[in-house]
């Protein structure tokens, strides 16, 4: 009960914010914009990608040069959206009063949290997701199975052949299996422990200008470390390239930074830059085993985090 009434009380403050134009995701998905803006995203990711002329290279390289920066800028754009959601609904809901109703009965602060975590995740930031991240994703799984299965299967043979130190070939291919795991599992894992930490902290804060400053503080900080690990890391990559020794532990823990916080795994989701990376840092090819521990890591630090968020609205004023 207290799940269900925390539930449609959300519900309905989310109608009543999509009336007055304020909640995005779900205009989205009213009358099949969701696919015209998913569209228009990739179209407008393909033009940036011949404006960047790339147009000499595969179509899979293309691709990726063309949608990998944007998808990463729209990556940060559900954070900004989650933070904002996570750091309102429960404020708001104490604000009409109905959260107290919640928390008087058994359970009912912690069932209403994980109420609030579900309707910011699946209502307010789905939509974005899949547009944003999935959409590109899927595109690009696409086009690395096509690029693994050509001329024969040398190509494989190409990629996995190249990293230090050699493995045998059927571990090889179980590690790009677990890149490609990565890249669709961290960007719900993330969002999700992004969604926790909102809703943690805005039982910490109670102006709406303080709510407001803390909400540009967390998108700020977000686009930091995503843009961060990824910039070290390309500058890396590319004294790499020019023969320029690099060390091999600020490499590595750069890469791995890349994966899980700047990209989410998307640029594991395209072969050449696997091989290009393989092929450079030794035991690179361990970096997908690490980040799928952190996706467990990140549902369980989501479901912590959710309890803690609990227990700390069960004594608001």
């Amino acid at each position: 009960m207290p799940v269900l009434r925390t539930t449609r009380l959300c519900d309905s403050l989310a109608q009543r914010r999509a009336a007055r134009g304020w909640l995005l995701p779900a205009g989205i998905r009213r009358g099949g914009r969701l696919d015209i803006i998913g569209a228009l995203v990739v179209t407008a990711a393909m033009v940036i990608g011949y404006a960047a002329d790339v147009r000499g290279q595969t179509l899979s390289a293309q691709a990726f040069a063309s949608l990998y920066l944007p998808v990463v800028a729209g990556q940060a754009v559900v954070s900004a959206l989650v933070f904002t959601a996570g750091l309102n609904v429960i404020p708001m809901l104490r604000r009409r009063g109905a959260w107290d109703q919640v928390r008087t009965t058994a359970q009912g602060s912690r069932a209403g949290m994980r109420a609030a975590w579900t309707h910011v995740v699946y209502q307010r930031a789905s939509g974005w997701l899949i547009v944003l991240a999935y959409a590109p994703r899927l595109f690009l799984f696409g086009l690395l199975l096509y690029d693994l299965t050509s001329f024969r299967g040398d190509y494989l043979a190409q990629v996995i052949g190249v990293h230090s130190p050699p493995l045998p070939a059927a571990l090889d291919i179980a590690l790009m299996g677990l890149f490609v795991t990565v890249g669709f599992t961290l960007p719900f894992t993330a969002v999700g422990l992004e969604a926790a930490c909102a809703l943690l902290v805005s039982t910490f804060l109670r102006s709406r200008q303080a709510i407001g400053m803390t909400q540009v503080g967390l998108t700020l900080a977000r686009v930091a470390w995503a843009v961060g690990p990824i910039v070290v890391f390309d500058g890396l990559m590319a004294r790499a390239g020019s023969g320029e020794a690099v060390p091999l532990p600020g490499a590595w823990l750069a890469g791995f930074a890349s994966t899980v916080l700047g990209d989410w795994g998307l640029a594991g989701l395209h072969a050449a830059e696997i091989d290009r990376v393989w092929g450079v840092i030794p035991y690179a090819a361990l970096i997908p085993v690490l980040a799928v521990g952190v996706a467990g890591v990140q549902s369980g630090l989501t479901i912590l985090i959710l309890n803690w968020a609990a227990r700390r609205s069960q004594r608001l004023d």
